[in-house]
C-alpha cells in the first residue's frame, strides 16, 4: 500500500489497521446469513441438548449449527433482544438474497418459491418458547425473523 509523502508513518499504519479491521468485520458479517443445511440419511429425530437454544437478538439469529440431522428438531427459542421477534423456518434452494420480498424487504411468506416449515408466533423481549421444527426432508432451510425490517437487515441464519 502506498501513501503520499506527507502522511506520517503512524497514520499510514493506522489506515492499514482500519482497512484490515473493516475486512474482518465484513467477513464476519457475511457469515451471519448462511442457511442451515440438513444432512441426508441422518437420524429421524434430533433434540437439542438441555440448555441449548436458538437465540434471537436485535437483527441476529444464533445457536443454529451449519448442518443439522434430518428429523424433528426440538429447541427453545429465546428472545434476548429489546423488542418483539419471531422465528420462521422456510425450506427453499434460494439464497437469502433471492427470497421474494416486498418493497420494505419483508419476505412474502405465501410465495410458491419458498415453503414455510415452522411459525411459532411473536416472542416478547426476555421470553422464550419451546418449538418442534419438522426438518424431515433434506435440503436448505432458512431461519429468520420477518417482523418489519428484520429480514432486510440480516436477521436470518
Amino acid at each position: 500500500m502506498t501513501f503520499p509523502n506527507h502522511v506520517p508513518r503512524r497514520l499510514a499504519g493506522a489506515r492499514r489497521l482500519t482497512a484490515l479491521t473493516g475486512l474482518i468485520l465484513l467477513t464476519a458479517a457475511a457469515g451471519c446469513g448462511t442457511p442451515a443445511g440438513i444432512a441426508r440419511g441422518a437420524a429421524p429425530t434430533v433434540t437439542a441438548s438441555a440448555g441449548t437454544a436458538i437465540v434471537l437478538t436485535n437483527f441476529r439469529v444464533s445457536g443454529i449449527p451449519e448442518t443439522l440431522a434430518a428429523g424433528k428438531l426440538t429447541v427453545s427459542v429465546a428472545n434476548k433482544g429489546v423488542g418483539d421477534h419471531e422465528l420462521l423456518v422456510f425450506k427453499s434452494d434460494l439464497a437469502p438474497a433471492q427470497y421474494p420480498v416486498d418493497a420494505t424487504g419483508t419476505v412474502l411468506e405465501e410465495d410458491p418459491s419458498i415453503r414455510k416449515v415452522s411459525d411459532g408466533g411473536n416472542i416478547s423481549a426476555g421470553k422464550s418458547q419451546q418449538r418442534t421444527i419438522d426438518l424431515v426432508a433434506p435440503g436448505k432451510y432458512l431461519f429468520f425473523c420477518n417482523l418489519p425490517g428484520h429480514f432486510k437487515y440480516g436477521m436470518y441464519r
